[in-house]
């Protein structure tokens, strides 16, 4: 699922992620891989990107600056969405099992 709904001043305020959403959040200067150590300074530019692409891909359907006031209980459903849509539909690799290899028992003279 790639899609939630927030309460943005007293309005529900649909996010969407999918190619445009993500192309732009890249963009913007997040990086993928140190979102984790950074999530809370990302987690604002992140909603308002899915929010644009909910609203049609507009960038002007709202300000980036709507979103730094909520709170991070508020951002974490839009954090879920988000890291599900990065994975979503990708084909995962099962890893080959590998046997050990088992030495005959060598027997007491």
């Amino acid at each position: 699922m790639n899609r939630t709904t927030i309460q943005l001043n007293g309005k529900s305020v649909d996010i969407l992620f999918g190619c445009w959403a993500v192309g732009l959040i890249l963009k913007s200067g997040v990086k993928l891989e140190e979102i984790g150590s950074e999530i809370f300074e990302h987690l604002p530019t992140i909603a308002y990107f899915g929010a644009c692409n909910a609203a049609g891909r507009s960038l002007v359907a709202y300000e980036k600056d709507d979103f730094l006031d909520l709170s991070p209980a508020e951002l974490m459903p839009i954090l879920t969405v988000f890291t599900n849509s990065m994975t979503q539909d990708v084909p995962v690799q099962k890893k080959e099992q590998v046997k050990a290899e088992t030495k005959p028992k060598t027997t007491k003279k």
